[in-house]
């Protein structure tokens, strides 16, 4: 505990040396003392990890050397730490015993030479420091222990009469495309001499005292004189030859055999599920016994289909230009009633537009009236009746009195009969109601007072625009001067109507109210939401690729408001022709856009001939109503190159044809000629071509023939997969003293580390 000792010693005194400058400093303060364990803990931490350090270079590791339990003085033993490479030799005594002090953890190359023994060598590893075994943790602070490790071996002569020889050819199949094997290069095949060898190893421990292993590597024992236990295969023959030790009884030698991970050439036409046409090239292959069960190779065909490729497709169209068409307030009903209040007027279901009003207060006296704004005059001319039209309709209540304001001055006791009159607009009467007939007295006077209202219902419902209701004296005589009088009614609106939708608004028009008597609160009518149909230009100006085949169209549009939703053409489009003021008409609905285009000259353009005869088609609109003006969605076309797959006789011809793609896309009639690594003279003639009028694609339907079936091609580019061996029997050999036997090794066709088939 000498070294233990003298480490501690500079630990209390920088503790004790602390102590003193804290009782020396008379303003010592708050911030003082937390500097100074800062200081402290600082130089606490640099302290454990020096006492780390010095932990993991404590360790004695004593080898002992005996033969027939009687020690093996004189032998060299040196320790090679594999980290470093640092070098300790030592000579084992009287005892048999080489001691090496202070080596460091980890792994260590042992080897051992003697006159008297077979040299030999192996490996140990000494782990990482341990607490409770290497070092104690006292108070936060790492104080090392040192440990120790022993190796007790038996050396042992191997010569001829205790050998026996393993030998064998290797052979590795990395190339796939020839039916010869190689030879896998630069590899050594060891013998596991671990049962062979009487050895004791000291255990490593763990830090609650138990042991988890031991410090020797298994299987790292090794002869190093000649070839005991271990063979180098030849790189160009793959041949190999070793001695092992070997009892008269038999004894059980396992082979070390090492991974091989190297390129393998092959054929192949599939990488991660994805159809990649016929490649050949290497790939990266694992071999050995962990990677038994090969991989099965890849069925290539020896000669390929090779077809001619497409034109590049086309690329750039698009709908722009999105215009919303004139439209009425009503799309579907002639008129209709908005007389939910004070809630949200919602017609949006079948007309597509959303109404927000107030009806105001009771105490109209006349209707108020509404003003709808125009509709734009571009790009349309507006005609009588495009502007909408709205009324209030008003519910009245009148009071059971009127009253006689002045007397008038009519015939004397003629009959004077009084009425009640609704005036609509333009001053027509639109309803009287008889009340009473009066005496006038004999001055022609009527009386100046209060009188029942009669013969007047209590309420009133007007479907129309009332502009005045009065008191009417009508005499039947004669007339100087007519009565006056008044009576007391309020009216509320019912309902906003909706009498003329209108037409050819793009955009929301604006709605104002105003009259009805000075009501207390005038009432309120605006259009929230308004949805249009959309028309929109066949844009060719951003083509970079003429098209062949048409691309899907869709578009985004809102529905409802709020609601976006994304369309991929099933909604339809229309197309229209337009009158002589540019209104459309003769519209046609179409499911999808490709049935109302058709490509010229690479640009994508209406399909007339398809609609109106001679008649071109003057546009095309979004058949769903939007919220907002709708953007497009285009899915360009991709065209795909025709591909097959030949079939190869055992005697090389080609027999057939199979179609598993006749392309898309192509301009001119597909070519096809066979492409292989060895055989020649097939050919096909393919047949069955059409042009489609709309777009000028050329597609073939897949006939053909085989003029000639060639010769000299191969069925399968790869071998077939091959399994390591050997594999039944495993890689342990039972051989006795003199005896040679033979294991040949193939490594197979191995495991592939990429996803290719």
């Amino acid at each position: 505990m000498k070294r233990i000792k003298n480490t501690l010693f500079p630990i209390l005194t920088v503790l004790a040396f602390g102590i003193l400058v804290t009782s020396c400093k008379d303003d010592f303060t708050e911030e003082d003392l937390l500097e100074q364990q800062k200081e402290l803990s600082d130089e606490q931490a640099a302290e454990n990890a020096a006492a780390i350090a010095l932990a993991s270079s404590l360790l004695d590791y004593t080898v002992n050397l005996h033969e027939d339990n009687k020690p093996i003085a004189g032998a060299t033993v040196s320790v090679t730490n594999q980290a470093d490479g640092t070098v300790i030799t030592a000579t084992t005594d009287a005892n048999g015993n080489a001691v090496f002090v202070d080596i460091k953890l980890g792994g260590h190359n042992v080897a051992v030479s003697a006159e008297n023994i077979s040299d030999f060598s192996y490996l140990v590893d000494f782990g990482k420091p341990v607490e409770g075994v290497h070092y104690q943790n006292i108070n936060e602070r790492i104080v090392p222990i040192e440990s120790s490790e022993a190796s007790k071996i038996e050396g042992f002569i191997v010569d001829g009469e205790s050998t026996a020889t393993i030998k064998g050819v290797v052979s590795i199949e990395t190339d796939l495309t020839n039916s010869t094997s190689e030879v896998p290069q630069d590899i050594t095949i060891r013998a596991n001499l671990d049962a062979e060898v009487n050895a004791e190893h000291s255990g490593l421990e763990s830090s609650g005292g138990g042991s988890f292993g031991s410090i020797y590597v298994l299987g790292s024992f090794t002869f190093t004189q000649g070839n005991i236990g271990v063979a180098v295969v030849d790189n160009t023959t793959g041949e190999y030859s070793m001695q092992v030790p070997a009892g008269t009884d038999g004894t059980k030698i396992e082979l070390l055999i090492p991974l091989v991970e190297t390129d393998q050439t092959l054929a192949w036409s599939m990488e991660n599920g994805v159809d990649v046409g016929v490649q050949t090239g290497t790939q990266p292959v694992l071999f050995g016994p962990d990677y038994a069960i090969a991989d099965t190779s890849p069925s290539i065909s020896g000669a390929t289909a090779n077809f001619s490729a497409p034109p590049a497709p086309g690329r750039g169209f698009t709908p722009s230009n999105f215009t919303p068409q004139g439209r009425g307030l009503l799309l579907t009903m002639l008129n209709a009633s908005i007389n939910d209040f004070p809630n949200e007027i919602d017609l949006e279901a079948n007309e597509h537009i959303v109404f927000r009003g107030s009806k105001g207060s009771d105490d109209f006296k006349t209707t108020p009236i509404i003003t709808v704004d125009a509709p734009p005059e571009n790009p349309l001319p507006v005609v009588v009746g495009d502007t909408a039209v709205i009324e209030a309709w008003v519910d009245w209540e009148f009071d059971d009195m009127y009253q006689i304001l002045t007397p008038g001055e009519y015939e004397a006791l003629s009959k004077v009969e009084v009425y009640l009159d609704i005036i609509g607009e333009d001053d027509l009467l639109q309803a009287s109601f008889f009340i009473e007939e009066l005496d006038a007295d004999g001055s022609g006077n009527l009386p100046v007072e209060e009188r029942p209202l009669l013969n007047v219902p209590a309420q009133l419902f007007t479907d129309y625009v009332v502009t005045d209701i009065a008191i009417r004296f009508e005499p039947q005589g004669g007339e100087t001067t007519a009565a006056t009088g008044s009576f007391t009614y309020n009216g509320e609106i019912r309902q906003f109507e909706i009498v003329n939708r209108g037409d050819k608004y793009t955009s929301i028009p604006s709605i104002t109210i105003k009259g009805g008597g000075k009501p207390t609160t005038q009432a309120s009518l605006e259009i929230t939401d308004m949805a249009f149909q959309y028309e929109f230009d066949l844009d060719n100006t951003g083509n970079t690729q003429g098209y062949v085949v048409l691309p899907e169209v869709g578009y985004k549009y809102e529905s409802s408001p709020g609601v976006i939703v994304t369309d991929e053409g099933f909604e339809g489009f229309e197309v229209f022709e337009r009158d002589v003021d540019g209104i459309p008409q003769n519209e046609l609905q179409v499911q999808n856009l490709d049935l109302a285009v058709r490509v010229s000259n690479g640009n994508i353009v209406f399909n007339d001939d398809a609609f109106y005869g001679t008649d071109p088609v003057a546009g095309i609109r979004l058949d769903p109503y939007s919220y907002s003006t709708p953007t497009a969605i285009v899915i360009e076309p991709e065209h795909e190159q025709a591909e097959g797959t030949l079939k190869v006789n055992d005697d090389g011809e080609i027999t057939s044809l199979t179609v598993t793609n006749t392309g898309t896309g192509y301009t001119i009639e597909v070519d096809l000629t066979v492409d292989a690594i060895q055989g020649t003279g097939a050919s096909f003639s393919l047949s069955g071509f059409t042009t489609n009028t709309v777009t000028g694609e050329v597609t073939w339907g897949g006939a053909y023939t085989l003029v000639n079936k060639g010769s000299g091609y191969a069925k399968d580019l790869n071998i077939a997969e091959e399994d390591f061996s050997p594999i039944s029997s495993g890689t342990t050999v039972n051989i006795k003293n003199g005896q040679t036997k033979i294991v040949n090794i193939d490594y197979g066709t191995g495991v592939r580390v990429n996803d290719i088939e």
